[in-house]
């Protein structure tokens, strides 16, 4: 998985951690798959990298034994 350094993950980020296209992510996030982000005007949206990263990491546990 690509490595991306800062606090805040854009579409196309999320995009390039998964190999898909932007409009892949849109669904993602309008299905609520992903977290809500956060919206800074009507064009901007980002995803704290803090609370995407959890929820990758909840989803990578799902479904393992504890």
């Amino acid at each position: 998985m690509t490595t991306i350094n800062h606090k805040f993950y854009t579409i196309s980020d999320i995009a390039t951690l998964f190999n898909v296209h932007k409009n892949t992510v849109r669904r993602w996030r309008d299905n609520g798959e992903i977290p809500k982000p956060i919206s800074i005007n009507s064009q901007s949206l980002f995803w704290p990298k803090e609370i995407f990263d959890e929820f990758l990491t909840e989803k990578q546990n799902e479904g393992r034994p504890q």
